[in-house]
């Protein structure tokens, strides 16, 4: 179908304010950018019963802060742990912030927002080990948040999406707490494949070429850990015994047929997998209702596919 009119405007107003590439930039420079436009035109999200935001040490000498959503009720509730996207480079918990009280408010769950460290002062591995020792202290620490051992789900956008997909390969391979369920949304899964959706939609749209290449640099030490399952998680040999898995997509978005083929690879390893393409969506549809406000009946489609993998 066609690009959505919302987005089409929103893109139309982008190209005519001139913004520069983002190759041009440093990692502060567009962290700093980035993080004045959402203050600008940031909209109030979903009511929650309690936010608290804690400062955990779990992996290296970095000091990881967390944002915790609980839900109305009294408990035990269902989990998500929630990686946010931005390239590995850029991304706070307020960017994210009401993607997440959505969850919580429609499923009912309690959510972990974690700020990991960004590239490129903390390069691959260093955001997957730390996602990673996250997940795991989310367990440890269940009963604390009144939280079921049994459904702790996590997921992510974009980077959080791949960063998601490769904690619950890891979990797996160590023998580590394992998530019961993992929600990838329009994940980047494959550093160096060619898709059609990347032919397609390589400029235009948002997330181009020049910006992948850009995130890509940041974030690895060289091309060569791009073929590194712990990067790459598609390229992973053994896809078996991992959580099912929840993927969305979007039509008008450079890494809709790497997610969808994920999703078919995990499917052929025995792993449930559900796709949902969002039609006439572009990349980071659902964290962009600061911009688009009418995506929020989107992020409420998806909050409500996690709401039902929990109580199933």
């Amino acid at each position: 179908m066609p690009l959505h009119p919302a987005f089409e405007k929103m893109l139309q107003q982008m190209k005519e304010l001139g913004a520069p590439p983002i190759s041009s930039l440093t990692p502060e420079q567009f962290r700093k950018n980035s993080a004045q436009s959402f203050a600008l035109l940031r909209k109030p999200g979903l009511p929650v019963a309690h936010v608290e935001d804690r400062i955990i040490a779990v992996y290296g000498n970095r000091q990881t802060p967390i944002r915790i959503y609980t839900p109305e009720g009294e408990g035990p509730f269902p989990a998500l742990i929630y990686i946010h996207g931005g390239g590995w480079v850029f991304g706070e918990l307020d960017q994210f912030d009401n993607l997440c009280r959505m969850f919580t408010h429609t499923a009912g769950c309690v959510t972990i927002s974690v700020d990991y460290g960004l590239a490129p002062e903390y390069k691959f591995p260093h955001p997957v080990e730390e996602c990673y020792a996250v997940s795991q202290w989310v367990f440890e620490h269940a009963d604390e948040f009144k939280i079921r051992k049994d459904k702790i789900a996590i997921g992510g956008d974009s980077a959080g999406g791949n960063l998601s997909a490769v904690v619950c390969q890891v979990a797996r391979d160590r023998g580590g707490s394992m998530p019961s369920l993992q929600v990838l949304l329009y994940p980047s899964v494959d550093l160096l494949g060619e898709t059609e959706s990347k032919r397609l939609n390589s400029t235009g749209y948002l997330l181009d070429i020049d910006s992948m290449m850009y995130f890509r640099k940041q974030y690895l030490n060289s091309m060569e850990d791009a073929s590194h399952p712990m990067a790459s998680p598609l390229l992973a040999e053994d896809l078996r015994h991992l959580p099912p898995a929840i993927v969305i997509t979007a039509e008008y978005d450079p890494l809709r047929d790497e997610g969808e083929a994920y999703a078919s690879a995990l499917e052929k390893a025995g792993v449930p997998a559900k796709v949902k393409r969002f039609e006439g969506m572009i990349h980071g549809f659902l964290t962009l209702d600061h911009l688009v406000p009418e995506v929020r009946a989107q992020m409420q489609e998806v909050a409500e596919m996690l709401k039902t993998e929990f109580t199933d």
